[in-house]
């Protein structure tokens, strides 16, 4: 009654019909005061658009939803073109990383390899979010706790409550603090190789951000592999090179076009010419 009267009021004053909300019942009504100034009453039309209002905060959930499965498609697809054209496995991961932690919307982590024999995480590189961390990057990892969780089950573990859990036990003096983590393994032919480290998010982790990060950390990972890949290629590049250059037998490559593209030291002897 008294929201009735104030609008009542308001539309006598002013000679100008106007609208308002109301909730009532459970039911959300749209009012307009009409007033009638020769009679010195105001007609009242109420109209019942619960149903329309209930749609139209759908509609704008449904958009805000379909905003962000744009954006993670759009960064998913920045993240795959950053492996494609990678000439530095560091710098890709580091991209693919940064991606990954803005659209979730964490504010630290990091990103770690396994060490040659498997007993630890070998930090690639830390990101603290700002605040303030005295560990020596340089000190070991080990893989316990919440990482061993990740790491053992081979799929994206996370702890919104990490600062009261009993993963601190394993926390070393001077780490940044953490409120809440999300660590997804690195998988390279069925095994981890190393773990997307996330943290700090204002809000709670969720099973849509351990997914995301899954299909982050599997770029890392294809970026890895493909670095080593490359390393590999460059290594036998490199033995064959020096086996065909001390071999004492004339080693000639020749083109599709016929043309000579190397001309070993043993060719030099033989035919007299140098590989100039």
């Amino acid at each position: 009654k008294n929201h009735w009267q104030e609008h009542i009021d308001k539309a006598l004053k002013t000679g100008e019909p106007h609208q308002a909300e109301i909730e009532c019942c459970d039911r959300v009504f749209s009012m307009t005061y009409a007033p009638i100034l020769e009679a010195d009453y105001v007609n009242i039309y109420a109209l019942d658009v619960t149903d329309h209002k209930q749609a139209e905060e759908q509609l704008q959930m449904a958009l805000a939803e379909s905003q962000q499965r744009e954006a993670e498609v759009t960064s998913l697809l920045n993240s795959a073109r950053s492996v494609i054209e990678a000439h530095n496995f560091e710098d890709t991961a580091r991209s693919i990383f940064n991606s990954c932690k803005v659209l979730i919307g964490a504010k630290a982590g990091y990103l770690a390899l396994t060490a040659p024999d498997g007993s630890e995480n070998e930090v690639v590189f830390l990101d603290a979010g700002g605040l303030p961390c005295t560990v020596d990057p340089e000190l070991p990892m080990p893989i316990r706790g919440l990482r061993a969780v990740a790491y053992n089950s081979g799929t994206p573990v996370y702890d919104n409550d990490f600062s009261n859990s009993e993963w601190m036990e394993f926390m070393p003096s001077g780490h940044v603090e953490l409120d809440n983590v999300l660590f997804a393994p690195l998988i390279i032919e069925s095994k981890v190789v190393g773990l997307l480290g996330l943290s700090n998010k204002d809000s709670d982790f969720t099973d849509d951000d351990a997914n995301l990060a899954s299909a982050f950390a599997g770029l890392v990972a294809v970026a890895l592999l493909n670095s080593r890949t490359l390393e590999n290629l460059e290594e036998s590049e490199e033995r064959f090179r020096s086996v065909v250059q001390t071999a004492t037998d004339a080693i000639i490559t020749i083109n599709g076009s016929g043309l000579i593209v190397s001309w070993n030291l043993g060719a030099e002897r033989v035919f007299g010419y140098s590989s100039d």
